[in-house]
């Protein structure tokens, strides 16, 4: 019996090993960005910022290009800050490994081992943060002395300036694109809110270098101070952390 080649309506196998590239669309400023109203929040903080103890100020206006607003090429410096003890945490000793931050070694992940069948039960899933970590940053609490214009990245403020949630959790380029254009706007604003990548329920500032003058620091010591406990200890069970 004689077969049409033509009645094999199957597409063909795609045995090709190779992975496909997924391309992200990213917003950027547009032409009328300097004509456009940044949506503004005042605030005098307070803020807080977990800082290396080696460091006797916690007034670090980054420009390394380490930081998600920050470049050697941007024209300014910006300091990062939370608006509650949570923000800096998380950024600190959330970073997992192989992710956007390997330099960063404090959190051992790994799982819990040698607990009561209880607490294994409860905790399985727990990770390990080195307590000597803690013990490396100094919690500051800082203030400004007049209110500060802040760019508001958050809820509708986004769409006011033509921008969408990839300025705080996309490429560190594109977020820095949209931080120069903040910084070179008319309006001469004084830094920026924006939500964590790692917790979106944390609030986040970045301030730019020229308020320095304005601002006031309080060293609190350690979140292995005592009357830092009852806040360390609901963060770390926030996001299931035990300290070794």
């Amino acid at each position: 019996m004689q077969h049409n080649a033509m009645e094999n309506t199957e597409p063909p196998k795609d045995t090709s090993t190779k992975k496909k590239k997924v391309v992200t669309k990213y917003l950027v400023p547009r032409d009328d960005f300097k004509d456009r109203i940044l949506p503004i929040s005042e605030s005098e903080g307070p803020w807080y910022r977990l800082n290396p103890i080696k460091y006797p100020s916690a007034f670090h206006f980054d420009e390394t290009g380490k930081g998600r607003f920050d470049g050697p090429n941007q024209r300014y410096g910006i300091l990062y800050v939370g608006e509650d003890i949570t923000g800096p945490f998380i950024e600190c000793f959330g970073r997992p490994p192989g992710g956007k931050w390997p330099e960063e070694k404090s959190l051992q992940w790994q799982w819990l081992e040698e607990l009561e069948e209880e607490e294994k039960k409860e905790k399985k899933s727990w990770q390990w943060l080195e307590e000597t970590s803690l013990e490396q940053r100094c919690l500051f609490k800082i203030k400004s002395k007049r209110p500060l214009n802040l760019v508001n990245l958050l809820g509708d403020g986004l769409v006011k300036m033509g921008a969408d949630a990839l300025v705080t959790c996309g490429e560190y380029s594109v977020s820095r694109i949209w931080a120069k254009a903040i910084w070179d706007h008319p309006q001469q604003v004084d830094g920026i809110i924006y939500r964590s990548r790692l917790d979106n329920d944390r609030i986040c500032c970045g301030l730019f270098r020229h308020v320095k003058d304005l601002l006031e620091e309080e060293n609190l010591d350690t979140l292995l101070n005592l009357k830092h406990r009852q806040q360390l200890d609901e963060i770390l069970d926030r996001y299931q952390y035990a300290l070794m």
